[in-house]
């Protein structure tokens, strides 16, 4: 399976506005030190993984290739979600 899809686009063919979007939410993330928007971001990546059967560490792990690091990634994935989101949450109750 191949993520390269460049060429079923034309150059240039507007901005991808949504990833636009997220890069700016991280920015603001990061500028005013909110975790849980990180912790959104990692459970997005977790569900997508899941669903395509591939996740990324530095490089493409498939699922039916690599059954093992598959699933390790994909709990390091869900578990810092939900780390980092408890932590907020954790301090908004403390």
């Amino acid at each position: 399976m191949s993520y390269d899809r460049r060429r079923s686009r034309q150059a240039g063919a507007g901005i991808r506005l949504r990833t636009l979007c997220a890069l700016v939410v991280l920015l603001a993330a990061v500028v005013f030190d909110l975790q849980w928007i990180w912790g959104v971001l990692f459970l997005f990546w977790s569900a997508q993984s899941l669903f395509a059967g591939v996740t990324f560490l530095v490089e493409p792990v498939y699922r039916d290739e690599n059954p093992r690091l598959f699933w390790a990634i994909a709990a390091l994935w869900l578990g810092l979600s939900l780390a980092l989101i408890a932590t907020d949450v954790a301090g908004l109750v403390a």
